[in-house]
């Protein structure tokens, strides 16, 4: 079964190097746009990071027009933050996500803490620039609706692009702000009341995160949050088409690795 899926899996990477990087504001900046998995995409980052001192790093879907049909695209990805001295040492975040016209990006608010990321002696930043890159690994069959016929290989691409564009109007990256949650970690607002419940209701949740990582504790919550809100504003009688149980489907899927 296994072998069957990987003919299915597309494997493509972007490369975005930053120039100038000093000089960057506050203001969300985007990389140009790529295509990679037959969709265009770009990398939206917050240099100074998005109301966090971390850099924020989000893959975008781009015009909600432009998703396949059902306006639903899903993709598998990972984002790396590029140690130009030592590329063991890249920072590196996976996730998936089903890109549609409510939620065009998806990433990390919290992904490498500013005072890191411009630390001289640890590679991030050489000559005043920074590298991100983006590997997507999408498994059409199961998580979209089309499906191309003519596809019965694996392939794979490399697009690398250099150049240091304008930013462009800001898209929403989350469902609002980040607040501390039990001094464990910083959460997505929305998030915190309905992990609040849960947790009254479960302790053991708590206490089973005391000798995790504070970046292991916000996304394990993040997860959690992300499935009790999505059962939240969905009714299962009327909302629960094909999509939707796919779209839950992927977020249980990545609350399981937390376990």
């Amino acid at each position: 079964m296994d072998n069957e899926n990987a003919k299915d899996k597309i494997f493509e990477k972007f490369t975005w190097r930053i120039r100038n990087f000093s000089t960057l504001d506050s203001k969300p900046l985007y990389s140009e746009e790529f295509f990679l998995d037959n969709h265009t995409w770009s990398i939206l980052i917050y240099p100074k990071g998005n109301k966090v001192a971390y850099l924020s790093i989000y893959l975008d879907a781009g015009d909600p027009d432009d998703l396949p049909h059902g306006r639903r695209k899903y993709a598998n990805f990972k984002l790396a933050l590029v140690n130009q001295v030592h590329d063991k040492y890249n920072d590196i975040e996976e996730t998936s996500h089903v890109f549609s016209a409510s939620e065009t990006n998806w990433g990390f608010t919290t992904f490498t803490p500013l005072n890191k990321l411009c630390d001289p002696s640890l590679g991030f930043i050489v000559n005043d620039t920074c590298i991100i890159q983006v590997q997507i690994l999408a498994n059409k069959s199961k998580h979209e609706n089309q499906v191309d016929q003519s596809v019965n290989k694996i392939d794979y691409k490399i697009v690398e692009r250099m150049d240091n564009p304008l930013p462009k109007e800001m898209i929403s990256t989350s469902f609002g702000g980040l607040v501390d949650f039990r001094g464990l970690g910083k959460l997505e607002e929305d998030f915190v009341p309905l992990l609040e419940e849960v947790c009254s209701r479960y302790p053991s949740l708590i206490d089973s995160m005391q000798k995790r990582s504070q970046r292991f504790i916000e996304w394990a919550f993040t997860a959690l949050g992300r499935v009790l809100h999505f059962l939240k504003t969905k009714n299962v009688m009327r909302d629960m088409d094909e999509d939707a149980y796919n779209h839950l489907q992927i977020l249980w899927e990545e609350l399981e690795t937390c376990v």
